[in-house]
């Protein structure tokens, strides 16, 4: 519903009711929901891939699932759970990305990590799934207040749009007035500097880069919601004509003359030795 996974553990089943991340270790296994063991650290093939797995483990160090992809079976909710633990985490793309391709193992949770999360939905995405589990649970209790534990995610990047960076960009221009009002209909925050405006994207909005790259994204948002038919059409110009260089006439020409001659022109492979 808000794009954030979670995933429950059977409390009972889960040492010293505790859970922490780290990185797998050579030789860790891991039997997954689905019933396969998993060998946990190895090097994949893709570019770059050096074997990392994230993993959820307990407060005895054990295994019990694939962060960000698949839990494992050692901790899987039975008919006769009554406590659960839930996880909802951030969780860095690439990381996952490698881990799901180098297992085979592509799950709602795994697309999305993926493309990316908010770092701070996870608090809200809690609150609402004990929301709607009270509904069919009238009975349900919080047993411990939500835990919230932050390591390193991703800041949102400010951004300096400076005058006249709208204008050369989409050739109009836009009162700064405009812009602020667009932009915080979108959830940015923006702060008037003396000659600029300097823009924090929201946490949702992992797209938005930094520098000279976020500046054209944002100036993008602002071109959207300001509507791209307002803007003027102008046709691209260039100081001449592009046309063949004087060398390049005189190669094709001779060219021309050869073959005229008899002779045959051959292009030779490139991807073997002189000798082959």
């Amino acid at each position: 519903e808000l794009g954030q996974p979670t995933h429950p553990y059977d409390a009972s089943r889960v040492a010293r009711r505790t859970l922490r991340a780290r990185r797998a270790r050579p030789g860790e296994q891991l039997v997954t929901l689905d019933g396969v063991t998993r060998q946990l650290a190895r090097a994949g093939r893709g570019l770059g891939d050096t074997g990392v797995d994230c993993v959820i483990v307990d407060g005895e160090d054990a295994v019990l699932g694939l962060a960000g992809i698949m839990g494992g079976a050692s901790s899987e909710i039975t008919a006769d759970t009554t406590e659960i633990l839930l996880e909802a985490a951030y969780f860095d793309a690439m990381t996952i990305a490698r881990s799901s391709k180098r297992h085979g193992l592509r799950t709602e949770a795994s697309v999305r990590f993926e493309r990316g999360v908010d770092p701070e939905l996870a608090p809200r995405a809690v609150a609402r799934f004990v929301a709607i589990l009270r509904e069919s649970c009238p009975d349900l209790e919080w047993l411990a207040d939500p835990l919230d534990v932050r390591g390193i995610v991703p800041a949102p990047p400010t951004v300096e749009l400076r005058g006249g960076d709208i204008e050369r960009m989409l050739g109009a221009s836009l009162d700064r007035d405009e812009v602020t009002r667009l932009l915080e209909g979108l959830g940015f925050s923006v702060t008037a500097g003396s000659t600029s405006l300097f823009v924090i994207a929201p946490s949702a909005r992992l797209d938005v880069r930094h520098g000279a790259a976020g500046r054209a994204d944002v100036v993008e948002e602002v071109a959207r919601l300001y509507g791209y038919r307002r803007l003027g059409r102008r046709t691209p110009s260039w100081a001449e004509p592009g046309a063949l260089g004087g060398r390049t006439r005189l190669r094709r020409r001779l060219r021309d003359v050869a073959v005229d001659l008899g002779l045959h022109e051959v292009w030779t492979a490139t991807l073997v030795s002189d000798e082959e």
